[in-house]
């Protein structure tokens, strides 16, 4: 469908050296073909240099630094924190996960008139360098002349300054201790030659720490030229692929002037006004998007908690990503022999009336709307796909920071952002129904009356197998008591949609875990029409910096998700299992398919995977041969004969 773009998989390091004379500075160089050839300056790779642990669970970005030869390329980075420390003892052929090149890099086209002998100005701060470094090389058959303008706080910080100048055709060096080339900030530097640079064919790029870049662009907004200038930036990444919302920037829309600040109600997921009303700023995502954004287009130069591929903490690391964050072999299961042959295994399973050939899925909201992911797996063996949640109106979600990560699992608090009902039906649902796959749609809303319409909308859009009802969400109508938590509210809602639906879409129930007593809660889902549950949701969770003695995230708290939540959504699912007649769905901190083996043992007919689809994309396939290894090796020949079957 889609030709190959992005590559995820086991690569081989090839040398690992720190640079001499730094402070914990390393260049890594890794074996990737596909990588190497195909990477544009600005783009990143995913990396996760302990494959099979959770402890970082996140792999992290880092800029593309160089190629060297036809198979293989680099990184710099600077350690700062747990993975890149990891990272830095990698020895010579070493396997380390890896997915790239992502992202969009830097824009060359320049203005159809100026085309002719341009000249390119690079604005470096620090390991800002990096995803700068190789645009010579990749300009090198234009003719053009690429200035390089390099600071850091001392000299030991201007990586290569010994020999970096054999690639461009000038190098200038500032040092704000005055040890390396001029003394103070390499943006003054930069002044003192702006006057030759502003007329036409001079294009300007830079990366570097969060301040640089804000002053840069306030003074290239000053001059009435930011749209000459590009920014890399950096924002806290979960997935890298634009799936997790988790790292999105402002960026200017309509008249593109800087009139409205809405901030997000103290109740509620969504801002006052749905995305698209105030006319100012939409959210771009930083990892898909980006990281390489136009300074004109950004709508606060402030940056406020966005930005720069060289925030303070990254560019120290050389990597765009959070410094605090299995993958899973698919070996056969151990236990027990069988004469099963693995081609006679039916993992197919029937849930009410929607038909799965696999029962593993994707979790909504970890999976986008199937686009993000084509390039980088097979969906032949998935049993849905699910979208994330809808609403009838389009969402923008919460303000930044919107994840972090915390041992053994992440806390979001992306609020549910969204593209609303009319621009999935039009734009998103088309390319969900050309993969064959049965869709599922999640959806929400903030009364009974608006899941019931959205519904009806929904259900009236072909090529939907079944809908899934997130109830976890405030009721506005109640003061904002989320509407899962109280059972006469839960039987309205699933009967009200049930009855907007009609009897043949299957419509699916996502459980809230936190509540007194589940059972009962899924027993009134059942009595109110509900085919199908789903559970568990995430469980509120917080995390609090204490160096600045902040949380860490905009909203305070979030939903925790990932390995940690797995034994409390394996007791839930029992505990509905044990309740219900309907199938379940389980999900919650799955990360391998002996994970998955657990949840069918307890009670669950198929399911979902979510955190770990960041961290390795090809899980659900690995998850599906697991699982019918598992059956094979246990003398099983259908996925029925193992649902509930653990006993005390």
């Amino acid at each position: 469908m889609h030709g190959k773009r992005i590559v995820s998989e086991k690569c081989a390091v090839t040398s690992s050296r720190k640079i001499q004379g730094t402070e914990g500075t390393y260049l890594l160089k890794i074996k990737n073909r596909f990588i190497a050839s195909n990477y544009k300056p600005g783009q990143f790779v995913m990396i996760k240099p302990n494959p099979g642990n959770l402890n970082p669970l996140l792999a992290r970005p880092f800029s593309i630094f160089n190629k060297s030869g036809d198979s293989e390329f680099e990184v710099l980075y600077r350690v700062l924190g747990s993975s890149t420390e990891i990272l830095s003892k990698v020895t010579e052929d070493a396997l380390i996960d890896v997915s790239g090149p992502l992202g969009n890099g830097f824009d060359f086209s320049g203005r159809a008139e100026d085309n002719a002998g341009r000249t390119h100005i690079l604005i470096a701060g620090g390991i800002g360098v990096a995803p700068l470094y190789s645009i010579p090389d990749y300009l090198k058959a234009g003719g053009d002349k690429v200035i390089l303008y390099y600071g850091a706080a001392k000299e030991s910080e201007l990586y290569f300054r010994r020999d970096i100048g054999s690639g461009f055709d000038g190098v200038y060096f500032a040092t704000d201790d005055g040890s390396f080339g001029h003394k103070g900030s390499v943006l003054d530097l930069l002044e003192r030659d702006m006057a030759s640079y502003v007329n036409g064919g001079v294009y300007f790029y830079s990366c570097g720490p969060r301040h640089m870049l804000n002053a840069l662009a306030s003074r290239f907004l000053a001059a009435g030229i930011p749209d000459r200038l590009q920014l890399s930036l950096e924002e806290s990444f979960g997935c890298g692929i634009g799936v997790c919302l988790g790292c999105v920037v402002k960026i200017k829309k309509g008249n593109g002037q800087d009139t409205c600040r809405c901030h997000d109600p103290a109740v509620g997921f969504e801002p006052p006004e749905p995305e698209g009303a105030c006319g100012d700023y939409e959210y771009k995502r930083v990892c898909k998007d980006g990281p390489v954004f136009y300074a004109d287009k950004i709508f606060d130069y402030d940056f406020k908690d966005a930005i720069s591929s060289a925030s303070t903490r990254a560019v120290k690391s050389g990597s765009v990503n959070i410094e605090a964050g299995r993958n899973p072999g698919i070996a056969a299961a151990t236990a027990g022999n069988s004469n099963t042959a693995s081609e006679d295994v039916n993992l197919s399973v029937k849930l009410g009336g929607l038909v799965l050939d696999y029962p593993v899925m994707p979790a909504s909201g970890t999976f986008g709307y199937g686009e993000e992911f084509i390039d980088i797996v097979d969906y032949k063996y998935f049993g849905a796909l699910v979208t994330k949640g809808i609403s009838l109106e389009p969402s923008r979600g919460n303000e930044m920071p919107r994840i972090c990560e915390v041992s053994c699992g992440m806390i979001n608090s992306i609020g549910l952002q969204n593209v609303g009902f009319e621009k999935f039906r039009d734009e998103k649902m088309p390319f969900v129904r050309e993969t064959g796959k049965p869709v599922i749609v999640n959806f929400f809303g903030k009364t009974i009356g608006e899941y019931a319409a959205l519904a009806k909308k929904l259900s009236e859009v072909g090529g939907i197998a079944a809908l899934e009802a997130n109830i976890s969400c405030p009721n506005i109508e109640e003061g904002g008591r989320s509407f899962g938590a109280d059972p006469e509210t839960v039987y309205e809602l699933v009967s009200s949609v049930k009855e907007a639906v009609g009897k043949e879409l299957p419509v699916i129930v996502k459980l809230t875990p936190m509540v007194s007593d589940i059972s009962l809660i899924a027993e009134i889902c059942e009595k109110a029409g509900a085919d199908i549950l789903s559970l568990i949701n995430t469980i509120p969770a917080a995390k609090i910096d204490i160096k600045t003695r902040k949380f860490k995230l905009s909203r305070g708290s979030g939903g925790l998700s990932g390995a940690a939540v797995k034994p409390v959504a394996i007791k839930l699912v029992r505990d509905v299992y044990n309740s219900v007649r309907i199938p379940i769905i389980g999900m919650g901190g799955i990360s391998s398919w002996e994970d998955a083996v657990e949840f069918f043992l307890a009670g669950a007919s198929a399911v979902s995977v979510g955190t770990y689809s960041f961290v390795q994309p090809k899980i659900i396939p690995e998850i599906a041969a697991g699982l019918k290894g598992y059956l094979t090796d246990n003398g099983f020949d259908s996925i029925y004969q193992i649902i509930g079957l653990a006993k005390i």
